[in-house]
């Protein structure tokens, strides 16, 4: 009896394991169900993932374990290609010549670090002003060839200690499949976390030509008396919503008073270009900005994944962009050798567009 009792316990405690396994997997498979129709939805009507309180949004981001990377890879092909096939991998970090002095830097950059840590100089108590910084990124953090980027300035500094995975060329999209960012963090938890990425994913092997159009929006169009204001608060710093591909959802009637003030403080010729060329971004555009956003997304919940306690007090830090104007003329110093012209001015040309 005691026997048939003890079995019968066990029996039951196995089926009650498996209904909840059954259970967390369905519950599983649902949530990636969602996130794939998300991420379908994100290639229809990017813009509707544009602002952080958009519905899309925040289901996504509450979703983002579930989220299949390779699925991601597909949607930035299909950008370029219009197929939904596994993404061609143009980075030239790791290949050529500039692979080679990528790896040359990398290695001299490794016995900086490891002999500036040596002796203590982690030690919190015994050198509070040291700070170990963890670089990933592109061109920005790793030039090899020419001149001194931002990571040879940071290196110099005593009480600075980087490692460095940066490569001058590479692509957000390989930092994010890669994850060679998460093994050293864990290793190192390091003070700093410089991130670069999207340069290259933006105009690398022409694909500025996948973003724009040789059909530009009428200039009488409604939507840019609406986007011009927009970049008028928006050089006045306020903190309006995005536009998203044909909308402003901004409620003007907020600054009617203000804004005299803003149009005055404001340079017009310049509002003026950057309404102009928002006459020629596509829908592709759009596409690649929300991957972006979720890119970089995907990589700082990775990082407070890994140690939430010590995420809290991570200092990150980015670069962002001024407005690029294309250009192909050579100048002294580097640019004499440089293929000026090749990143933004040539794929205009190409469509051309010549404004």
């Amino acid at each position: 009896m005691k026997r048939f009792r003890l079995l019968k316990y066990i029996t039951g405690l196995l089926l009650i394991l498996w209904v909840n396994a059954y259970a967390q997997d369905d519950s599983s498979l649902m949530k990636r169900n969602l996130t794939n129709k998300l991420l379908d939805s994100l290639w229809v009507n990017p813009t509707s993932f544009f602002n952080n309180n958009d519905t899309n949004w925040r289901l996504l981001c509450s979703n983002l374990q579930h989220i299949d990377i390779q699925r991601l890879n597909q949607i930035t092909a299909s950008i370029f290609t219009g197929a939904q096939a596994k993404i061609k991998n143009g980075s030239t970090a790791n290949v050529g010549v500039i692979g080679s002095l990528n790896k040359n830097s990398s290695e001299k950059r490794l016995k900086k670090f490891n002999k500036k840590i040596k002796n203590g100089f982690a030690d919190k108590k015994l050198h509070p002003e040291n700070k170990i910084i963890l670089a990933e990124g592109d061109s920005w953090f790793e030039y090899p060839l020419f001149l001194e980027d931002i990571t040879d300035n940071l290196i110099e500094q005593d009480n600075l200690a980087v490692y460095s995975l940066a490569a001058g060329g590479d692509w957000a999209a390989n930092m994010i499949s890669n994850h060679d960012y998460q093994d050293e963090y864990k290793i190192l938890h390091p003070d700093v976390f410089l991130v670069s990425g999207g340069g290259n994913d933006l105009v690398g092997e022409n694909r500025l030509m996948s973003f724009v159009s040789n059909k530009p929006v009428d200039e009488q169009d409604k939507f840019l008396d609406d986007y011009r204001e927009y970049v008028v608060l928006r050089e006045n710093h306020k903190p309006v919503p995005l536009c998203n591909a044909n909308f402003c959802p901004i409620e003007y009637h907020l600054f009617i008073d203000s804004m005299p003030r803003f149009l005055s403080n404001t340079d017009m010729r310049e509002v003026d270009k950057i309404v102009n060329g928002r006459r020629y971004l596509n829908k592709n555009y759009y596409r690649l900005l929300v991957m972006f956003k979720l890119e970089y997304k995907i990589l700082f919940e990775s990082l407070r994944k890994l140690d939430s306690i010590h995420f809290d007090s991570l200092k990150i830090i980015t670069q962002g962009y001024d407005y690029a104007v294309p250009n192909s003329g050579k100048k002294l110093g580097v640019r004499l050798f440089l293929e000026n012209g090749k990143w933004l001015k040539h794929p205009l040309e190409n469509l051309g567009i010549t404004d």
